[in-house]
């Protein structure tokens, strides 16, 4: 009778322990030095403010199930290849210019805020594509207002 009981309790005491086991392993979020993790969900201050989202940079979190939603953003350098065909030099001259433009989302607040407000949960590919169109329409522009008048 007492060997049934002690192996109940043990089976019961290793179903539990395995259950926090695993809870902790999947709500227990760990992110690169490199990386953001933006926790959505709920309302938190950030710089005076209340906003829909944490992050954390280079640590870790545990997130609160059912409440909140886990993105990671790369903080890396970002190459985005720019070219401008066709536009026209102070002088008159039609120029074609190819360049490389490297991003960087900052990693310290409040300009960490801002980045994930912007880039919030758009994929790599997406961002990339948008910044490149924002690199050239302003790089165009430029151009184009020191374009001499005819």
């Amino acid at each position: 009778m007492i060997a049934q009981i002690v192996l109940v309790l043990s089976l019961t005491a290793a179903v539990v322990v395995g259950f926090v086991v695993y809870t902790l392993k999947n709500l227990l979020l760990v992110s690169n030095p490199s990386e953001v993790l933006i926790l959505s969900g709920g309302t938190h201050q950030v710089e005076g403010r209340t906003v829909g989202y944490r992050s954390i940079r280079g640590g870790r979190a545990v997130r609160i199930p059912l409440l909140e939603r886990v993105d990671r953003m790369d903080l890396t350098n970002i190459p985005v290849e720019i070219a401008v065909r066709g536009a026209y030099s102070k002088g008159g001259i039609p120029l074609n210019v190819q360049g490389i433009a490297h991003v960087k989302l900052p990693g310290e607040e409040p300009r960490l805020a801002n980045a994930v407000e912007r880039f919030w949960a758009v994929r790599v590919k997406r961002s990339l594509r948008l910044r490149a169109k924002r690199l050239k329409e302003t790089c165009a522009v430029c151009w184009l207002s020191s374009r001499p008048n005819r």
